[in-house]
């Protein structure tokens, strides 16, 4: 309650630990309209719990840059400017970055701003007048100190913010289970917009909307190519029709879109009776289930009274070898 003795509700909204900027009120009455007000709360904690430092609370003057989000081969940085400072007086802005050799030796308790060694070698990313930057083509699983320098209108000099840690994401952390598909669960290969060779998903949830981008590049999983499964796998089908000169072939499993052309054809040789993923011998596990009619202890071990016959043969001889399985397989 109020001190005029009116009654006030007060409700705290988050998501996922992180503040909501939106909120649903049911089981309201239709007689009344309540006054809202909305009150906010700075955190005394940062992104994975650091700690936020005092340009973080608003004591700071000039540039402030922030990592808004850490890829394997990119960094999505945006910057903001103090009050006294006017973006149409800055002709334009850089990033510039260094290998970030501190970690080591700056001891937790250093308050001392971060500062790259004098024969750090910089890399200077030229970004006009935005306040954002989005830079690919980095090295994986590496740290960097990260600063913008804006240089102003008039021949005013420059203003540099202070450096800042940033790194970019290891490929050796990530999440095998998702694959490569998207949170639309379809498949998705290289990027339309960049050289990203293949899509690797980020684990995402309806309140995390940047995580539907890929963890490699950083574009959305829309600037993927669709993988049309059914689609490849019908062609290799056909065109495995036309060179074997049968009507049909048995059809490829969904795991085959990852096989060359050799492992499709002994596929398509055996009738499906060998699995070029599941064989056992040297070097190989033994399968779970699938292959041929021979158990894989008997094909790795062999069998009392079998011998084993190595055929030379060539592509063109194709129509005997499935002579050749059928005697193996007797």
């Amino acid at each position: 309650g109020s001190e005029d003795g009116r009654l006030q509700r007060v409700l705290s909204f988050s998501a996922l630990g992180k503040p909501c900027a939106l909120a649903m009120f049911h089981n309201m009455t239709t007689t009344s309209l309540p006054t809202v007000a909305i009150s906010g709360f700075f955190s005394a904690k940062g992104n994975d719990d650091r700690e936020v430092a005092a340009e973080d609370r608003g004591d700071w003057t000039g540039i402030r840059v922030l990592v808004d989000q850490e890829f394997e081969e990119c960094l999505k940085l945006r910057w903001q400017l103090s009050e006294q400072y006017r973006r149409e007086t800055f002709k334009e802005f850089a990033v510039e970055m260094v290998l970030d050799r501190t970690a080591q030796d700056k001891h937790p308790d250093d308050s001392r701003p971060l500062q790259p060694a004098a024969d750090a070698m910089v890399k200077r990313v030229p970004m006009g007048k935005d306040c954002e930057a989005f830079i690919q083509n980095m090295p994986t699983g590496r740290n960097f100190l990260v600063s913008v320098v804006g240089v102003r209108t008039a021949g005013r000099g420059q203003l540099r913010s202070p450096w800042i840690r940033a790194r970019t994401l290891s490929d050796k952390t990530r999440e095998l289970d998702l694959g490569n598909f998207d949170p639309m669960n379809m498949p998705r290969a290289s990027c339309e917009r960049c050289p990203c060779p293949g899509y690797v998903p980020l684990r995402w949830g309806l309140n995390c909307s940047g995580k539907l981008c890929c963890r490699r590049c950083g574009c959305n999983y829309t600037e993927h190519t669709v993988v049309e499964v059914d689609a490849i796998l019908k062609a290799r089908q056909e065109r495995a029709c036309a060179q074997l000169r049968r009507k049909s072939v048995t059809p490829l499993p969904q795991d085959a879109l990852e096989w060359d052309s050799r492992e499709c054809s002994l596929w398509f040789w055996t009738s499906g009776g060998l699995h070029p993923r599941k064989t056992a011998g040297e070097h190989r596990p033994t399968p779970t289930g699938g292959g041929s009619s021979a158990s894989a202890s008997d094909r790795l071990a062999g069998k009392k009274g079998r011998v084993s016959v190595v055929t030379p043969t060539t592509e063109s001889r194709h129509e005997f070898h499935e002579t050749l399985w059928a005697c193996f397989l007797a």
